[in-house]
């Protein structure tokens, strides 16, 4: 990441220098503006799905547990597991 930051800098120093020389001031800026502001809602974005996520995953979908329901479950896995021991 800190590379990819560092060329980001080197890109829009050379097109700042380089829409100077060609087109003038008010474009110039704009043009300079577009890959920070592009990075800038990439990293947004990322970071809302990011929120969107973990506010689901904590708040979102309450689970309803049904106890009897583990238990029998686990009771056959032990079961299962215990049939394994035996035949090996």
């Amino acid at each position: 990441m800190p590379i990819f930051m560092y060329l980001v800098g080197v890109i829009t120093l050379w097109l700042l220098v380089t829409t100077t020389i060609v087109v003038g001031f008010p474009l110039n800026i704009i043009i300079v503006l577009i890959p920070p502001t592009v990075i800038f809602a990439i990293y947004v974005r990322n970071q809302l799905e990011r929120a969107i996520t973990w506010w689901r995953s904590t708040f979102g979908s309450p689970i309803k547990w049904d106890s009897s329901k583990s238990i029998s479950e686990l009771i056959e896995l032990f079961k299962d597991q215990q049939k394994k021991a035996k035949t090996d």
